[in-house]
């Protein structure tokens, strides 16, 4: 039963606060340069979880390092790093319409990690792509113009948030990768730009174009087809096992079957 419960707890937080960071992360750099914000943002996060992690007893591996800097390079300095700096430009519900393949990597890196480590790689991975974030802020020269006294209390609210919910529901969407059919966690790909798009024009007052409208039909029919082709909602931890007796090299493989929504039974 409290797994059960922990599991919707972890899909509500991957399909509603994911949807809802980039309103926040639009606050956020309107007086912290991007690149610091995702660099606090998942350095903050990161530590916490580590934290955490460390009094359950995890010493973490040279490989288990190895394989977090890489995820960190790849998802987070680029990937959150041109996303934050993206929104400096555009509006946030149109930021998150242009990521929907992003669970892709995070699914796939995260497959490089202990399966039974469950915090472990999202904690890893967060504190070495904030590093290398907050390094990338320093030698872009953005930390030159970067005066603590101007940040508004929106911006700080903003990071504050991004800092709290939006680890913590990374580090839900790793657990779940473990529990969970990924056909059906791979529907919040679907359910965040819709969200992002309608608060960012009831919240921020971004235009709401047609076309978006448009786009928010085609997710919600999106989401009806991956749920309908979902065999299976909620994998006991006995069954996943039993059914997954090579949990690293078949994790990932699922993993990139459900992010790119195909349909494939896990």
């Amino acid at each position: 039963m409290r797994e059960r419960l922990l599991t919707i707890l972890a899909f509500a937080a991957i399909h509603v606060v994911w949807g809802t960071t980039y309103l926040a992360i639009h606050y956020a750099v309107q007086t912290i340069p991007p690149l610091l914000t995702a660099g606090l943002r998942h350095l903050l996060g990161g530590a916490a979880l580590f934290a955490v992690c460390w009094s359950r007893g995890l010493r973490p591996t040279a490989r288990q390092w190895r394989a977090s800097a890489v995820a960190g390079f790849l998802f987070f300095l680029i990937g959150h790093g041109s996303l934050h700096w993206a929104e400096l430009y555009v509006a946030s519900g149109a930021a998150a319409l242009f990521v929907a393949t992003e669970p892709v990597w995070v699914a796939v890196l995260s497959a490089l990690t202990e399966r039974d480590a469950r915090l472990s790689p999202a904690a890893m991975s967060l504190l070495c792509g904030g590093a290398q974030l907050i390094a990338a802020a320093a030698l872009s020269g953005s930390l030159r113009f970067f005066d603590v006294a101007r940040v508004t209390a929106a911006s700080a609210a903003g990071l504050a948030y991004l800092v709290v919910l939006g680890s913590v529901t990374f580090a839900g969407y790793v657990w779940l990768l473990t529990r969970c059919s990924p056909v059906l966690i791979a529907t919040h790909t679907y359910t965040n730009p819709l969200i992002a798009v309608l608060l960012g024009a009831a919240i921020a007052g971004e235009r709401l174009t047609p076309r978006m409208a448009v786009a928010g039909a085609a997710i919600l029919l999106a989401i009806a087809l991956v749920r309908r082709a979902t065999p299976s909602t909620y994998l006991d931890h006995d069954e996943t096992i039993a059914r997954d007796p090579d949990p690293l090299r078949d994790r990932s493989t699922r993993a990139v079957h459900a992010a790119a929504g195909d349909g494939r039974p896990a």
